[in-house]
C-alpha cells in the first residue's frame, strides 16, 4: 500500500511553489510556521533508510522551498533513501531570493513571508536581494530614472519588516560589486549605499556580498570597496554559488578585513542593534554547496556537495555560516542542467549524497 499525501494536500503544496524567472530563481511563497517545509506534512509509515538527516541548529528560519515537492513526490513513489537524502534541502534554511526579476508588490510579499517565517519561530530570516540584476552599467548610467525604480524596490524589501518584529539578515546585491566602475559616470556605487541605509533603517542586518572580489589579493578587493558608503553595513557574504572551503574563505575575508583597516576604513565600530557577533564588520560564508571544495566558476559541478548546515559562529569576525545559493537551482544549461534558477531533482540528489559537514563547525 502507498503511504502518500490527499490530493487535497498536494495541492497545498504545490500552491507553495511557484516558477522563477529565467535567469534568476524567484523563491516560493512560504509555508505555515513549523520545524521545517516537510515537518509540517503529513508523514506516512515508512522503513529506515541509514541515510542522517541534514542537522538543523535553528538559528535561521527554515522556509519552503522547490526541494519540498519533489520530496512529497518520492514519498509517494517509496523511493525512501532518495526522499532522505533530497529531504536533506528541504528542511535547511535557505535564504530567499528577491529582485529585479518580480514587481515591487511581489518582492514586497515574498520578504514578508520570510520575516513572518522567522519571527513565528524566533530565528532569522536571510533574504539575498538581487535589485540590480538587470542594471550593467552602461544602462545605469544612461537611465537616471532606474534610480527612483532601485529605490522603491528597495523599500518594498523592508516593507513589513518592522511590523512583523523579526530579525532579518539581507545580503546585498550578490555578483554586483566586482562589475563597479565597469564604465563611465558608473552610479550604482552610490545607489547601493542608499540601499544599505534604507534597509538597516528597518532593522535588517546588510551584508554586501563580494563574492566576486575573492578571486583577487584581499589588497586589490580593498580598493574596490573602500570608496563604497559602508556605514550601513554589518559585513561581507562570501562564496556565494561558489564551492570554495569555508576555511580559506574565512582566511582570505579576515586578511580583507585587515586590509581594509589599514586603508582607514572603520571596521571596529558597532553598526547598531542589528550587529551579529562582535562589533565592527564581520562575515558570513555561503556553505550550500562547499561539501567538497572544488575550483571557481563551475558550472552544475556534478562533483559537488552540500556543505555545513546554516549556524551562528560568532568567532572572531565569522558571524555566521549561511546557505545563500539554494541547492538543486540549476547554474545553467551545462552538465545536463536546466536553465539557470530552475530546480533540478538529479542536481539536488548528487549535492545531498555528497553533503559534508565540516567538523570545525558541525556541533
Amino acid at each position: 500500500m502507498r503511504h502518500g499525501l490527499t490530493a487535497l494536500t498536494v495541492a497545498a503544496v504545490a500552491a507553495v511553489l511557484v516558477g522563477c524567472s529565467a535567469s534568476t530563481p524567484a523563491p516560493e511563497a512560504s509555508a505555515p510556521p513549523s520545524s521545517s517545509p516537510l515537518a509540517s506534512l503529513p508523514q506516512p509509515e515508512r522503513p529506515a533508510t541509514g541515510v542522517d538527516p541534514w542537522p538543523d541548529f535553528g538559528d535561521f528560519a527554515v522556509d519552503s522551498n522547490k526541494a519540498v515537492l519533489p520530496a512529497h513526490n518520492l514519498s509517494v513513489e517509496e523511493r525512501w533513501e532518495d526522499y532522505d537524502y533530497l529531504s536533506r534541502i528541504a528542511n535547511t534554511a535557505q535564504a530567499r531570493w528577491v529582485g529585479s526579476w518580480e514587481d515591487n508588490t511581489r518582492v514586497a510579499g515574498l520578504a514578508r513571508d520570510v520575516y513572518r517565517k522567522a519571527a513565528a519561530t524566533e530565528s532569522i530570516g536571510l533574504v539575498a536581494y538581487q535589485g540590480m540584476r538587470d542594471y550593467p552599467c552602461e544602462r545605469a548610467a544612461a537611465d537616471p530614472s532606474l534610480e527612483l525604480a532601485y529605490q522603491e524596490r528597495t523599500e518594498a524589501v523592508v516593507r513589513d519588516l518592522p511590523s512583523t518584529g523579526a530579525t532579518a539578515w539581507i545580503i546585498l546585491e550578490p555578483a554586483l560589486v566586482q562589475t563597479l566602475d565597469t564604465c563611465d559616470a558608473d552610479p550604482r556605487g552610490a545607489w547601493l549605499g542608499d540601499a544599505a541605509a534604507t534597509l538597516a533603517s528597518a532593522g535588517a542586518a546588510v551584508y554586501l556580498d563580494i563574492t566576486g572580489l575573492a578571486v583577487l589579493s584581499p589588497e586589490e578587493a580593498v580598493v574596490q570597496v573602500a570608496r563604497l558608503d559602508l556605514a550601513h553595513v554589518v559585513g561581507f557574504s562570501l562564496n556565494v554559488g561558489q564551492h570554495r572551503p569555508t576555511a580559506e574563505q574565512r582566511a582570505w575575508g579576515e586578511s580583507f578585513l585587515a586590509a581594509l583597516a589599514a586603508s582607514g576604513a572603520d571596521v571596529t565600530s558597532s553598526r547598531g542593534t542589528a550587529d551579529p557577533g562582535q562589533p565592527g564588520l564581520g562575515l558570513i560564508i555561503d556553505t550550500s554547496r562547499n561539501g567538497v571544495p572544488l575550483e571557481r566558476g563551475q558550472c552544475n559541478a556534478p562533483e559537488a556537495g552540500i556543505g555545513t548546515a546554516p549556524r551562528l559562529v560568532a568567532d572572531g569576525v565569522l558571524d555566521a555560516v549561511v546557505w545563500i545559493k539554494r541547492p538543486g537551482e540549476s547554474d545553467g544549461s551545462c552538465n545536463g542542467g536546466p536553465g539557470v534558477g530552475q530546480f533540478s531533482q538529479p542536481i539536488a540528489l548528487e549535492l545531498a549524497r555528497r553533503g559534508v559537514l565540516d567538523p570545525a563547525y558541525a556541533n
